[in-house]
């Protein structure tokens, strides 16, 4: 086969398989997200600096189903915002923007900066996503990922804050620390002291943290 056409037809697997990766929307305990409708109250929010708003509203463009048009660019603009606020999911999905070059230059580097810090954060999905990735890369091009990944600070925004932090326990008796968000239907909002925000589905949690959400949530 022509050097040329498969090189091209390799091009287009990876941004169908990155695109995958996009719409499914894993959660960090294997559950995907609800969709939230593209509202005026979700771009205040998001605008306001809210991680989980700005992650949500860049789903919406990325979806082209919420009330507004497929906006790759536009979606790529909120993924970096709540990634840099340390956001998890938003890490996940930037590590596979910069991967096929969706909405954004294709930069290897990125996509294993990003991918490296879901890795770490503990996405399910991160570790199987990064092979892929780094089976492009050169030696060199690893270690500069993983040292940018290493380097990374979030710098949550001032209208994020949650309560203070306090333990939360998993249904299977893991536990984190962390605070809580908020409470947005079956979902818990979570913000970790190194400013990594991930959401948990309420059933996945203890009765006992699962009424301590409910009565923070009041």
């Amino acid at each position: 086969m022509n050097n040329s056409i498969f090189s091209f037809r390799k091009s287009i697997a990876i941004r169908i398989q990155a695109m995958v990766v996009l719409l499914a929307g894993h959660s960090l305990w294997g559950q995907a997200p609800p969709e939230v409708p593209f509202t005026p109250e979700l771009v205040q929010k998001a605008e306001a600096g809210d991680p989980e708003s700005q992650y949500r509203l860049s789903r919406c463009y990325v979806l082209g189903n919420q009330g507004v048009a497929e906006d790759l660019k536009e979606s790529t603009k909120w993924h970096i915002k709540a990634a840099e606020q340390g956001h998890l999911e938003a890490e996940f999905t930037l590590g596979a923007h910069y991967f096929a070059g969706l909405g954004v230059a294709k930069d290897l580097l990125q996509a294993g900066k990003w991918m490296n810090l879901a890795v770490k954060g503990g996405h399910p999905k991160a570790p199987g996503v990064l092979k892929v990735i780094e089976s492009g890369m050169t030696p060199d091009q690893k270690v500069q990922a993983r040292q940018l990944a290493a380097d990374f600070k979030p710098t949550p925004s001032a209208g994020a804050a949650g309560t203070p932090l306090k333990k939360w326990t998993s249904a299977d008796g893991r536990t984190i620390t962390a605070d809580l968000v908020r409470v947005e239907g079956e979902f818990v909002i979570l913000k970790r002291e190194d400013g990594q925000v991930f959401q948990v589905p309420l059933a996945k949690l203890s009765p006992e943290s699962q009424a301590a959400a409910k009565n923070a949530a009041k």
